[in-house]
């Protein structure tokens, strides 16, 4: 399926990540193994491939994470900052 994304063109759109996160779990039934520590908002992404990334890395973090353990899916933030020209 990957592979099939890389092929088609990125459809960027504002994409909540938690709420991608928390469908995706539902997705594969794994609300009592998966905590979600995401904070709500916004980014520029494709969704597909959000989707799609998030299933295959907890698809494989579930396959391998010891019976009875959970797998914590975590994102920070950064306020935007403004361009710089070529410098950090």
């Amino acid at each position: 399926m990957l592979r099939e994304l890389e092929r088609r063109p990125l459809h960027t759109l504002e994409v909540d990540l938690a709420e991608t996160a928390r469908g995706v779990v539902a997705g594969l039934g794994a609300f009592d193994r998966v905590v979600i520590d995401i904070p709500e908002g916004t980014v520029a992404a494709d969704r597909e491939l959000v989707i799609q990334a998030l299933t295959d890395l907890l698809v494989h973090a579930l396959e391998n994470a010891p019976d009875g353990s959970t797998v914590t899916i975590c994102a920070d933030s950064e306020p935007e900052r403004p361009a710089t020209n070529g410098s950090p």
